[in-house]
């Protein structure tokens, strides 16, 4: 099946995440960027933080006039990857950032 009909059919479906998020190796983890988060994701990071006692790099940033949240990967990756398998710890409650970034074969959706 090609991505775009995985797309259309649901996508990420189970054809596509085993061809190709089996093989990840979290590139999108690995970079320095900040992950913008909703309110309620802030909290709700901070609370899995402490849980899973991970060193996570959360904060509220102005942006003009406009607060807004994020979480910081470390220099090296996000707090929540786990450097060994390349898997998100928090994959089921994940930002929706995170969400919403798919890749495969090189192809980036955002829907």
């Amino acid at each position: 099946m090609s991505p775009l009909l995985a797309l259309i059919n649901g996508f990420p479906n189970e054809e596509f995440q085993t061809r190709f998020c089996s093989k990840c190796d979290a590139k999108c983890c690995r970079i320095g960027v900040w992950i913008p988060l909703l309110r309620d994701e802030f909290s709700k990071m901070i609370e899995l933080a402490h849980k899973l006692q991970r060193d996570v790099l959360l904060s509220m940033e102005y942006i003009g006039d406009e607060r807004v949240w994020v979480m910081s990967h470390s220099p090296n990756a996000c707090g929540f990857l786990d450097q060994d398998t390349n898997k998100c710890l928090i994959y089921k409650d994940r930002p929706q950032h995170c969400r919403d970034y798919y890749c495969g074969r090189g192809l980036r959706i955002n829907p």
